[in-house]
């Protein structure tokens, strides 16, 4: 069955924990294969919520979007005065029980062990970077997701199915973001 079995991602590596370790040193990373603070895709929301409890390195909560009902937004408390970070969005498909996309935020950075922060910047896209040509290479395909030319915005999604991740890059008047999102390549969503 989906998401029952752990598949280890190099013969390196002890843990699949990718917060635990460089994954963008490693050209055949398959994200599908791996964790994020415990939590990988195909988890039921009660495995996600568990495995967020026993995750004990960060200070994290998940709440649910309170306008879509299969979002939730993981947060890292970083203070006690109740100052929190939005690190990740999850989304279930409403008519699959089994975790769809893990969106990671640019924030995010600060607890994952990757030596550049590239992933998450117009270097992903720019065929001179370091990270294009050492890990992502071209997209295998990309998605204008969202346009709306009056007020200058735009969100494109650049698929790299050998590594089960997408890049989204959004772009406004006043900014560019990037985030990475981790998807089933081999899985068709509606």
């Amino acid at each position: 069955m989906f998401g029952q079995e752990m598949d280890v991602v190099h013969d390196c590596h002890d843990s699949t924990e990718i917060s635990s370790f460089d994954f963008t040193s490693f050209p055949d990373f398959n994200a599908l294969k791996s964790y994020i603070f415990g939590i990988r895709i195909g988890m039921s929301y009660t495995e996600v919520r568990k495995s967020i409890a026993n995750f004990q390195t960060f200070n994290l909560s998940l709440e649910q979007d309170k306008f879509n009902a299969t979002r939730y937004y993981l947060y890292e408390r970083i203070s006690d005065d109740s100052i929190r970070q939005t690190l990740a969005n999850l989304i279930w498909n409403a008519r699959d029980p089994d975790l769809k996309e893990i969106q990671l935020f640019p924030e995010v950075l600060s607890c994952l062990n990757v030596k550049t922060d590239q992933i998450l910047s117009c270097e992903a896209l720019e065929p001179r970077s370091a990270i294009f040509n050492n890990f992502l290479g071209y997209p295998s395909d990309t998605v204008v997701e969202l346009d709306i030319p009056s007020i200058r915005t735009k969100s494109i999604r650049y698929y790299y199915p050998q590594h089960s991740i997408i890049i989204n890059e959004n772009i406004n008047k006043d900014f560019h973001k990037y985030s990475l999102i981790i998807y089933n390549s081999r899985r068709i969503f509606n």
